[in-house]
């Protein structure tokens, strides 16, 4: 009861910045960590939404919309919101990442292997996201009937990252 109402206070409170302050950030972040707390990741993404309306080239808030959106199952909202996302943000691999998985989810195979591969320059020397990245791109090419390719970058993540044990599932499961 006391939660309750000190969030419906919240919120109150928050109406009352939003409309002294329409165009103040925070404002927008505020709502949307809110909604996040509740599990209400759609409404939390319309904040989120209105604030890099207006803050195009923050790459930091485009990732955090784009890693709110990833923990749903709107594949198309979040291949749209990535996809906008690497207009202002074209060497995130995040971004990346999370438009190849949407692609991958969305079955738009050549999609993610163009994805990935247009990520791939930005990835930098950690062996882990490399392995990430090069799952993913086997992936794609399984999906894709390519199962040599596959194999190939499998092996490249497994190579990269052996104790990866969702990567050898994937691999494993794959070649079965």
């Amino acid at each position: 009861l006391v939660v309750s109402r000190y969030s419906e206070f919240l919120l109150k409170a928050i109406d009352v910045a939003s409309v002294a302050l329409p165009e103040e950030g925070g404002i927008f972040l505020i709502y949307s960590d809110f909604y996040k707390n509740r599990g209400d990741f759609v409404k939390a993404d319309t904040y989120l939404e209105r604030l890099t309306s207006f803050r195009r080239e923050d790459c930091a808030l485009w990732s955090q919309r784009v890693l709110l959106l990833g923990r749903g199952t709107d594949y198309e909202r979040l291949r749209e919101v990535s996809s906008d996302a690497l207009n202002y943000c074209n060497s995130a691999p995040v971004i990346f990442l999370f438009k190849a998985m949407a692609e991958t989810e969305l079955r738009l195979y050549t999609d993610a292997v163009a994805t990935v591969k247009a990520a791939l320059p930005f990835l930098g020397t950690d062996k882990k996201i490399q392995s990430t990245f090069y799952a993913l791109l086997g992936s794609a090419y399984n999906g894709q009937k390519e199962c040599s390719l596959s194999d190939d970058f499998f092996r490249l993540a497994i190579s990269l990252s052996p104790d990866d044990y969702g990567t050898l599932n994937n691999y494993s499961y794959f070649v079965s």
